[in-house]
């Protein structure tokens, strides 16, 4: 429905009266709905604001965004900048989106149940059963991966246990959690309903294409990273992936264009550029892969990539 919004006219619209700002709002929210649920971070319209930007809005919208695309860093700077602008201009899910993007766990534990205590707060009015909601679909999820990355896989589980069914961040969730505890088949099934939930949403695809892929099922892990392409084709993660699964099938020519692509939507990802290196080190193009890791030297990795990216630099 959100796709169906952005390409309106005001002209379009039934005589009922309604003002060109109301309408022009509507689409813009359209557009960023869409962008958000497609993975297509780079898009303009997801850090629109919607007629003119409270003091620091533009910060924290530009900080989430940046913490979708792996830009840990620039995502932090943003975040301060949001901050310091006061005003309660940036919200949880921002400092969220960027403490995940840092793989910070603990702050993004954090950023849960202060994105509860937000829900709280603003539901003081409001029948209880709203908060519950709010509660179960947007903190609970959160939660439990930050406790399951943090290897609190009771208190993960206890949280997302109290979801609903009928979530797709709710469900999904329980896929990766039964990834990270390695239940391969437990997460096949979660990320299956995910997908028949909200089959034209990339995420659940691509998660379930990063499990195959750890798993060593790279023919596999390529289908799902087809599908989620498909549904989000400015989703960077599932080409990078794509990419990986790729290289370890000696492609490294599709491999090469995949890790180009992905980094027309995720420009500032540490792994990408790592991999991207690395695929052109394969292709004999050496001055070009040092160029690459140097890149992601300055960039957000994790400690297995610290690592990768210190035995192929100057290697």
């Amino acid at each position: 429905m959100a796709r169906a919004i952005g390409p309106l006219h005001e002209g379009d619209q039934s005589p009922v009266r309604e003002t060109h700002a109301a309408f022009e709002s509507m689409r813009r929210f359209g557009e960023r709905s869409a962008a958000s649920l497609t993975g297509d971070y780079a898009n303009p319209a997801i850090v629109s604001c919607f007629g003119a930007c409270a003091p620091g809005e533009k910060f924290a919208l530009d900080a989430r965004v940046a913490g979708l695309e792996h830009d840990g860093r620039n995502g932090a700077r943003l975040l301060a900048l949001a901050r310091l602008a006061g005003d309660d201009d940036y919200d949880a899910t921002t400092a969220w989106s960027v403490a995940t993007a840092n793989f910070d766990w603990s702050g993004a534990e954090a950023a849960a149940l202060e994105l509860q205590h937000e829900i709280a707060s603003e539901s003081v009015r409001l029948p209880s059963r709203y908060l519950k909601t709010e509660e179960a679909t947007q903190v609970l999820p959160r939660l439990a991966l930050a406790d399951a990355r943090l290897g609190k896989l009771t208190d993960a589980r206890r949280a997302i246990d109290a979801t609903p069914l009928d979530c797709y961040d709710c469900v999904r969730t329980r896929g990766d959690i039964d990834a990270i505890e390695q239940n391969r088949a437990g997460a096949a099934y979660w990320f299956a309903e995910a997908v028949r939930q909200a089959p034209s949403i990339p995420f659940a695809y691509a998660d379930w294409g990063e499990m195959l892929l750890h798993e060593g099922k790279y023919n596999a892990a390529i289908a799902k990273f087809a599908q989620a392409h498909a549904k989000g084709p400015h989703f960077a993660d599932p080409l990078e992936m794509w990419g990986e699964a790729l290289m370890q099938e000696n492609h490294s020519g599709l491999a090469l264009a995949k890790f180009e692509e992905a980094n027309k939507y995720a420009p500032n990802w540490g792994r990408l550029h790592l991999k991207l290196g690395g695929a052109l080190g394969y292709a004999g193009k050496k001055d070009e892969a040092q160029e690459q890791f140097a890149v992601a030297a300055g960039l957000e990795r994790t400690a297995a990539d610290r690592a990768e990216l210190a035995k192929v630099s100057h290697g």
